[in-house]
């Protein structure tokens, strides 16, 4: 198999450089909802968030803690989107592409990646290779070798997990 390196920026990193070298690009794009949608089999999602979340509570130097960019996903912007979004997300674009700003690795067999998936951009080069038949020969499927499967958590309840197992720690129960 040829490929298929996981790739990984940190989006609050990309988002902390936009805010000191262009700050009206940063600005835009905390407040500027930008489309998303998901369409497969039964499903038809569609969200639209600002590009950056900061912490409502931190005053005028809040920190960032989410980060919404996934162009495969961003659904048709509207007719009337000025032109300095485009540029905005065209800046931050730059660096979460800048080849200094990507870790790659190339995941081995049984080998598992945990990270923030509101931090963390992620993808990953193609790739080729094909599972191999029992006598070494290829399948006529050409079925791919790697399987790669994603599995979501969601942040308010795996907080309330950690409380709880706290809770349970403090009291002896654990």
């Amino acid at each position: 198999m040829h490929g298929g390196i996981s790739l990984f920026v940190d989006a609050f990193a990309a988002a902390e450089t936009l805010r000191v070298s262009h700050t009206p690009d940063f600005t835009r794009l905390v407040t500027t909802p930008v489309p998303f949608q998901y369409i497969n089999d039964a499903r038809h999602l569609h969200y639209a968030r600002p590009t950056i979340a900061l912490d409502p509570a931190g005053g005028t130097e809040s920190r960032v803690t989410a980060v919404s960019y996934s162009p495969p996903f961003q659904a048709p912007l509207p007719l009337n989107t000025p032109h300095e979004l485009y540029d905005a997300l065209g800046r931050f674009a730059a660096l979460v592409e800048a080849p200094t700003a990507v870790y790659a690795h190339q995941l081995c067999e049984r080998e598992v990646v945990v990270f923030n998936n509101r931090r963390v951009l992620h993808g990953r080069t193609a790739f080729e290779g094909r599972r191999l038949g029992s006598m070494g020969d290829r399948e006529a499927s050409g079925e791919p070798t790697r399987w790669l499967k994603g599995c979501y958590f969601e942040g308010d309840t795996m907080a309330s997990h950690g409380r709880m197992l706290r809770d349970r720690v403090a009291c002896g129960e654990i």
